[in-house]
């Protein structure tokens, strides 16, 4: 398992060294699963925290992703 959350949070890494990559989601920058845990070397500037609304992440993903963005949308489960 730990070799999973090492390759997990070194690929975060290497996808946030591209300027057009925002993760967005619930605990990407507050604490709550084990997804923030991949995410805490991350840039700040680069975590979007929302609440819990599924449907609009998803459209923001989208409207991201038509503006030459990479949105990363992080849906804990």
């Amino acid at each position: 398992m730990k070799n999973y959350f090492n390759n997990l949070k070194n690929a975060m890494l290497v996808l946030s060294k591209d300027p057009r990559v925002i993760f967005l989601g619930q605990s990407v920058s507050c604490p709550g699963t084990g997804m923030f845990n991949t995410l805490k070397d991350i840039n700040k500037n680069k975590l979007v925290e929302l609440p819990v609304s599924e449907d609009f992440q998803m459209g923001v993903s989208n409207g991201l992703a038509l503006n030459n963005m990479v949105p990363v949308s992080i849906f804990p489960r």
